[in-house]
């Protein structure tokens, strides 16, 4: 079954945190929750949740029956669960689920809004060429006049496209089928923009947002500095991320301390292996590691908005230059005929 969205999930955790701060215990909570849920989807999760509790199981055996939620969020809850640090748990997966959320969706945009523009750009530019260009041609036949060769090429595709109609309608298809799958399928995203392994690549920064924030959420659960590598490298879906934790925890195996493992590792950007060293230092990993996690994460989405920002402009401009050649091809010798007229 399909995964409950990061949005809900965040909030979700973010409900228990409160829940298990108040001191209500969780099948009540749960109960309450499922009572004041108008969604019927997620009220019957809610409710199977509770049902499952009630029957005896733990809080994530009961999440995990459902098939609903997170593998990793099952873990981290059971984690939390036996080591007394539910609480912080639930705090630090609502906020590492905000932001996988976050960044999923500048993802989307970055997907959907250059699609949709290359749909107008397409449309515009067939009926300019199947309705537009020929109006022009009866105007040069009527004055005895041949339309220019690059027009009349033009006009002749045209016609083409008006006869063969369907082919440019599986092609807008296709764009736009594409571009919903990308959308919808946040495993195929994930595989387009995490393959990248220069740092400042965006899918690096983007891997390198969600390795944050899965170390900083582990750290802040009670899990030791091992422990919190091998629970985020179960998260990385970039390969090139996963040999860098891979070596950072060898490293640390070595006997090398941590903050010169992720340094050498090359896990983060320099910057960030030197906060991160002063965070060792001075005994505020945890903190120091949000703050990095909160950077990179600006980082990623500042990069996705670059993108988004040029080719918005970058279309239209194509979009002016084709339609701009198409009209002067065909109204530059049509103004010379009526001045001679």
């Amino acid at each position: 079954m399909k995964n409950l969205s990061y949005g809900y999930i965040s909030s979700l955790c973010i409900e228990l945190h409160l829940i298990v701060k108040a001191g209500i215990s969780l099948e009540d909570g749960l109960e309450m929750l499922a009572d004041g849920d108008t969604t019927k989807d997620t009220k019957s999760v809610l409710n199977s949740v509770t049902e499952y509790m009630s029957e005896g199981d733990e809080i994530y055996e009961a999440l995990r029956k459902t098939e609903r939620f997170p593998d990793y969020m099952c873990q981290m809850i059971e984690i939390g669960t036996k080591t007394g640090y539910q609480e912080e748990v639930f705090k630090a997966l609502s906020e590492y689920y905000e932001s996988q959320d976050q960044i999923n969706r500048s993802i989307r945009n970055a997907i959907a809004y250059p699609s949709i523009l290359v749909v107008m750009l397409l449309l515009v530019v067939s009926i300019l060429i199947t309705q537009v260009l020929p109006i022009f041609g009866e105007v040069y036949s009527q004055l005895g006049r041949d339309m220019p060769t690059f027009a009349v090429a033009i006009m002749n595709f045209g016609q083409w496209l008006a006869a063969y109609w369907y082919i440019a309608i599986a092609i807008l298809a296709v764009i736009v089928g594409f571009a919903l799958v990308l959308v919808k399928m946040p495993n195929l995203r994930r595989t387009l923009f995490s393959s990248g392994k220069n740092q400042d690549s965006l899918s690096a920064k983007i891997a390198g947002a969600r390795f944050a924030f899965a170390l900083s959420m582990t750290m802040q659960s009670g899990l030791d500095t091992s422990e919190s590598l091998v629970m985020a490298e179960r998260l990385s879906d970039n390969p090139h991320m996963s040999k860098r934790i891979q070596k950072c925890r060898e490293l640390i195996e070595s006997g090398i301390s941590f903050a010169a493992a992720v340094e050498q590792s090359d896990a983060f950007p320099p910057i960030y292996s030197r906060m991160l060293g002063v965070g060792v230092r001075t005994g505020t990993t945890d903190s120091v590691m949000s703050e990095i996690a909160r950077r990179s994460e600006d980082a990623a989405n500042a990069d996705l908005d670059r993108i988004i920002g040029r080719i918005e402009p970058t279309l239209v401009v194509i979009m002016s230059i084709i339609i701009g050649a198409i009209l002067l091809a065909v109204m530059l010798p049509l103004t010379g005929i009526m001045s001679a007229i």
